[in-house]
């Protein structure tokens, strides 16, 4: 599974981030920039996501946020035109 390549402390987090993201319809995520390289405790966990809509990201988010007082930052890899859409080709592949 890719998440065992991750730095150790962020695996919990990154495991709850994904359970959440396959309940609500995500085709695909992955783990990106600092998150992947220079990861402290406190940071928020940077994840492309493919597969859901920005209303149903941001619900996520709010969820991780509130329930599980995990800080995650999600963007849409999955928008051609976004800001993001190369983000996914650049991190560790978590889903």
């Amino acid at each position: 599974m890719p998440i065992d390549s991750l730095n150790e402390s962020l695996r919990p987090a990154v495991t709850k981030v994904v359970e959440a993201l396959k309940a609500a319809g995500a085709s695909e995520a992955h783990v990106y920039g600092a998150s992947l390289s220079g990861f402290k405790s406190g940071d928020d966990i940077l994840i492309a996501v493919a597969g859901l809509d920005d209303d149903h990201l941001l619900k996520v988010t709010g969820r991780l946020m509130m329930d599980q007082k995990i800080g995650v930052d999600l963007c849409r890899s999955d928008d051609s035109a976004g800001p993001f859409a190369s983000a996914g080709s650049n991190g560790e592949k978590v889903l």
